[in-house]
């Protein structure tokens, strides 16, 4: 075998990537990490605005340390390294005729069944059905869910009940998990992401930004010998002999290497490959492999504090007649407006407010809100302008909490096309390899390609989660995997 400059190179530093990384270098192997924007953490990355600390994406941490991040620091004996932080109240989650205020932590989880039993006004012969769909991530076994990833949770849903503020609720909740409408929703997927919340007990937010994480992880990376490096565009994974040889950068540089673990999409990943080198039957997989959502962002810089709440979940509704009650109709319309790429009538939004665990990341006295909400991916024939969404979001926020805007210093825009170039993954989803019914548990795509020494980690392959955490348990998997190829000499 011929010698190489590295055992693995990891292309991108988000945190799948920074995860197998530093997993792999601290087994005593030679790894490279290419980050291809100025700063690291794909989309836990930053940027700073008059003293402000802005993440680039909208993140909370549902487990908090005692999920695969915790496993991860722990593996690289800084556990404790990132302190999450909590906020109460935690959460509030506003809508048309619902409004639940709460810390969802601990014990005090279940309550939010609870109100909304009591806020939804069930009918009689609904209680029983939706006291057993709210409690079952509670007392489901593991194997009552791997048999449940084939249903979608729409349909599990009108099977409880036809009440439709309900309905809207429950397809809020399953686009904030998973950033795809309810009927794509898995209900395996759902229970078990719900189950491993109630359990760790530990939903924050990161002292220091969501980059903290990432950061930690490669400082732990670079401990054991990685090495870092930024502004380093791959441009080709190189093959030969029906194995993996190298990576060449825009800049002209090569890399050899035994094994290389991609973290962008798998379509982008083929794409530098070369759909020559695979068999094409897999091209034919992955080409019919469906992504998330995109997202829209605005970052609004208050000059007071004007939020209680860690997390704010707002839903507007802007229907031509607002006098006709609410119907099921209507928020499958709603979910079906975003998929063709026009401004729905009844709009939701997701905003952590990151100030009001760390006041370090805002000016004093000052608050910061990263407000996100779903739209079609960038490139979607015929739809609205970005800006129309971006101009329809910030409204609804506003609607909901008129107080706020007259308190604005600044707002940062940004299109789904931001995240496209950022995190390098056409049409710029939020999660590359959607969790759909098609594409959790068993039927998701291992972290292994038919292509000697190439590895896919991140949102795009493997594991189970929400977001970040998905993420994290996808470069768990793969390093494990790749240093058992290494220590084999498979590779």
């Amino acid at each position: 075998m011929k010698p190489c400059d590295f055992d693995v190179v990891v292309i991108g530093t988000g945190m799948g990537g920074a995860t197998a990384g530093a997993l792999i270098a601290r087994e005593g192997f030679r790894v490279l990490l290419l980050e291809k924007n100025p700063r690291v953490g794909g989309a836990c990355s930053f940027y700073n605005r008059q003293g402000a600390h802005v993440d680039t994406g909208a993140h909370m941490f549902s487990r908090g340390s005692r999920g695969p991040i915790g496993e991860v620091l722990s593996r690289l004996g800084a556990a404790g390294r990132v302190r999450f932080l909590r906020r109460a109240p935690m959460m509030r989650i506003r809508g048309p005729t619902f409004d639940f205020v709460g810390n969802y932590q601990g014990w005090t989880m279940p309550l939010l069944g609870l109100t909304a039993l009591r806020q939804f006004r069930f009918q009689a012969r609904e209680l029983l059905p939706m006291a057993k769909r709210m409690t079952e991530p509670f007392w489901s076994g593991g194997q009552s869910i791997h048999g449940l990833y084939p249903e979608r949770m729409e349909e599990k849903v009108l099977e409880a009940t036809r009440n439709p503020s309900f309905f809207l609720f429950s397809s809020v909740m399953m686009c904030l998990c998973f950033v795809i409408p309810q009927r794509d929703a898995s209900v395996g997927e759902a229970l078990w992401c719900v189950k491993k919340a109630f359990q760790a007990r530990d939903f924050g937010y990161p002292q220091g930004g969501a980059v903290a994480v990432p950061r930690a992880f490669l400082e732990g990376a670079e401990g054991r010998g990685a090495r870092v490096v930024v502004n380093a565009r791959v441009s080709r994974i190189r093959v030969g002999e029906g194995r993996v040889e190298g990576v060449e950068t825009t800049d002209g540089d090569f890399y050899s290497t035994r094994a290389v673990v991609s973290t962008t999409s798998l379509r982008d990943t083929i794409e530098l490959v070369g759909r020559e080198h695979f068999p094409a039957e897999y091209v034919e997989h992955v080409n019919a492999v469906r992504g998330s959502l995109g997202a829209v962002q605005a970052k609004i810089l208050l000059d007071k504090p004007v939020i209680r709440e860690g997390v704010l979940v707002g839903i507007r509704d802007k229907r031509k007649d607002p006098t006709r009650p609410l119907s099921i109709e209507d928020v499958q319309n709603m979910w079906r407006d975003v998929e063709e790429g026009r401004v729905p009538e009844i709009l939701c939004f997701y905003c952590p407010v990151p100030s009001n665990f760390d006041s370090s990341l805002a000016p004093p006295g000052k608050q910061l809100l990263t407000l996100t909400s779903a739209c079609a991916v960038a490139g979607k024939e015929g739809a609205d302008p970005q800006d129309q969404w971006i101009d329809a979001m910030v409204e609804a926020f506003f609607d909901i909490y008129p107080e706020a805007r007259s308190r604005v210093v600044w707002i940062d825009r940004f299109q789904n096309r931001f995240l496209e170039q950022w995190l390098g993954k056409t049409g710029g989803p939020v999660i590359s390899t959607a969790q759909d019914t098609s594409q959790v548990g068993p039927r998701r795509h291992p972290n292994v390609t038919p292509l000697q020494g190439l590895f896919v980690a991140g949102d795009c392959a493997g594991a189970a989660g929400i977001g970040t955490e998905l993420a994290c348990q996808s470069g768990i998997d793969c390093a494990d995997l790749v240093v058992r190829a290494l220590y084999n000499r498979i590779l």
